[in-house]
């Protein structure tokens, strides 16, 4: 299983580089460090790109894990998509967007793969504090049936770690679809409660923005992650509103984000490994 980290020199893709050597320690993971080329570039500047890279994971990972260089020219979201494809890529892990015009956002078509791709993406933000594990997974959950998929990837995810999840079951007006969401929220516990995870639940008040409701819960539940299933783009817009990239994938607290479409079955094998330890 691969976990593909894109680096474009910035101190944001570094720090992913850091997260994901801590978050795979002593798993059975290779990191893959994506770099994309310009379509033009001579040769030495493309060695002395390959050099600065192979020092950036000398750096940052070493002996930790296997970890290998991937330098292709053209687009990274293309190269992204790419390794997706061909590679048994479990997860691919993004340093934060730069700032523009005083604003930090993730482009539209960087929103399309994150929302698309069959694989998994986390969003780690530049600044972020690093810890030597998860104690706190918040898992926001929708009436979707299939969104039990998101569950068993927090519980791969906390497994080995002893990480404790939170449940925040979504308000909804109608009364049978609110019965039913509160069904699901412990039906969930008890699944996590077999699989030896703890985990807690708390029903969402009605509120008009439940995307800050979430991130105001999860700093304060001292949250590691945020992991979120999406069906897509417009689910999502239909879950958080129209600005969840801003306030949810680049939340005011900086809490790393699992994101993963629960229709796509092609990872989910892989995913489901990811909390084995090597022996």
């Amino acid at each position: 299983m691969k976990i593909v980290v894109p680096i474009d020199f910035s101190p944001a893709a570094e720090h992913a580089l850091r997260y994901t050597d801590e978050f795979t320690d002593n798993l059975n993971i290779e990191i893959v460090l994506a770099h994309a080329l310009p379509k033009r570039i001579k040769d030495s500047d493309k060695q002395e790109r390959y050099r600065k890279l192979v020092r950036i994971g000398e750096q940052y990972i070493l002996d930790d894990a296997p970890w290998e260089i991937v330098m292709e020219s053209g687009d990274i979201l293309d190269i992204i998509n790419d390794l997706i494809q061909r590679e048994r890529v479990v997860c691919t892990v993004l340093g934060s967007p730069p700032v523009e015009n005083g604003v930090r956002k993730f482009s539209s078509s960087a929103l399309r793969l994150i929302t698309s791709a069959e694989t998994p993406f986390m969003i780690v933000q530049e600044d972020h504090r690093i810890k030597s594990r998860m104690e706190h997974i918040t898992i926001p959950i929708d009436l979707h049936s299939d969104d039990m998929r998101i569950l068993e990837a927090a519980a791969a995810l906390a497994m080995p770690q002893g990480s404790q999840v939170h449940i925040l079951a979504s308000w909804n007006s109608d009364k049978s679809k609110q019965n039913l969401g509160r069904e699901i929220a412990e039906v969930s516990v008890e699944y996590f409660k077999e699989l030896g995870v703890e985990a807690t639940v708390k029903y969402a008040p009605e509120t008009k923005n439940f995307d800050d409701y979430l991130i105001h819960y999860a700093q304060e539940m001292q949250s590691d992650l945020i992991a979120i299933p999406h069906h897509g783009d417009s689910a999502l817009k239909r879950m958080f509103g129209k600005d969840f990239a801003q306030t949810v994938l680049l939340n005011q607290y900086r809490i790393p984000v699992f994101t993963l479409d629960p229709k796509n079955n092609f990872y989910f094998r892989d995913i489901k490994t990811l909390g084995k330890r090597k022996d």
